[in-house]
């Protein structure tokens, strides 16, 4: 008699122990599930405030794209994608610039080289001119991993130039016929 009380007493003390473990594990995930919930409150909101930039950068008309080092577009914005179509996954070099191999002027070889941003001008495969930023962004570990390159269009800047500059060199010849 006295050996079953104390087995049933057994029993009921590691059936107390695992339920207590339980309550604890469930105290654990309750935790961890509101920790969870928070992160993704955060990141929701990181992700409107970061739509919220890119519809004002878009609105603008300044376009934006991600490229990995191995020349392959991982992202474009609104602008990028009605002028040149939606390139992701392709070679920046064939879908901005109709080649077969990276460009030799190439800023985003310098910029991950450097680890500091470059410029440079160039005419896109739609014809228009550019002035194209490239600014490397690196992994957590601290390797270059891609760039991020802003395009402005200064298609119109261009033709005001080159209008500047004719109307500067007619100016000069009337000038030099006078004297």
């Amino acid at each position: 008699l006295a050996s079953n009380g104390l087995g049933r007493f057994m029993t009921n003390r590691r059936l107390e122990d695992e339920l207590s473990a339980a309550r604890q594990r469930i105290a654990e995930l309750e935790a961890q599930l509101e920790a969870s919930q928070r992160t993704e409150s955060e990141l929701e909101d990181e992700n409107a405030r970061l739509r919220g930039f890119l519809d004002v950068v878009d609105a603008a008309g300044v376009g934006v794209d991600i490229v990995d080092t191995n020349y392959k577009v991982r992202g474009q914005n609104a602008v990028l994608q009605k002028r040149f179509g939606d390139i992701r996954g392709k070679h920046c070099y064939q879908g901005y610039m109709g080649r077969d191999e990276p460009c030799e002027f190439c800023p985003m070889i310098e910029a991950i080289a450097s680890g500091e941003m470059q410029r440079v001008e160039l005419r896109g495969v739609d014809g228009r001119d550019y002035e194209l930023f490239s600014v490397p962004m690196s992994s957590p570990d601290g390797e270059p991993e891609w760039v991020i390159e802003i395009a402005l269009d200064v298609s119109n800047r261009r033709r005001r130039e080159k209008d500047l500059k004719a109307d500067l060199d007619f100016t000069k010849s009337i000038l030099d016929a006078v004297e």
